[in-house]
């Protein structure tokens, strides 16, 4: 019996530190798995974080670029002749430089109006020379030129004038060399 209790005390004794032993290694296992997961977490919050960064700062550089203010010019829109031209400038007179909008090309203010009138006698607008160009058609000079813009509302207005074309001048480049 003796030999029987001893046996029984080795068995319980190794079966103890087997467990134990089994126990240790399974909470190292289970702490390292934790230690894994808090790693692998801390890792992805890390790169949420990065990629919140990133964009908030796309955002937000996109949206500073949206609100830069655009370059200004002084330049206004001006319609005669049945065209849109650009003008930088206070009022229109004889040479100044405008730009047809849809062609491109830069023009001089001649300072002189061509219109188409049956009566020959203009009244409204005071004129410095009238010149018979063609058939119902003459080429006015007005008095004043500091405001051709004026003159050419005040013509538009006659009722015995049908047409009214501000003269420009297309002439382009005054020398041979190419502008690039």
């Amino acid at each position: 019996m003796k030999k029987n209790s001893i046996l029984m005390v080795l068995f319980c004794t190794n079966f103890l530190i087997i467990s134990c032993s089994q126990s240790n290694d399974e909470s190292r296992r289970n702490d390292e798995l934790s230690e894994q997961k808090e790693v692998k977490l801390n890792h992805d919050t890390d790169i949420k974080k990065r990629v919140e960064s990133l964009t908030m700062s796309s955002v937000k550089d996109s949206a500073m670029k949206n609100t830069k203010e655009p370059i200004r010019t002084n330049k206004k829109t001006l319609f005669f002749n049945g065209e849109k031209y650009l003008f930088s400038g206070g009022k229109l007179k004889k040479g100044s430089e405008v730009r047809s909008i849809s062609s491109s090309e830069k023009a001089s203010i001649r300072g002189t109006f061509v219109v188409v009138s049956k009566i020959e006698n203009i009244t409204n607008v005071s004129i410095k020379n009238k010149l018979k160009i063609a058939k119902d058609t003459y080429r006015l000079t007005p008095s004043k030129t500091d405001d051709l813009m004026a003159v050419y509302k005040e013509l538009m207005l006659n009722d015995s004038i049908t047409k009214v074309e501000l003269e420009l001048v297309y002439s382009g480049k005054r020398n041979n060399a190419a502008e690039y």
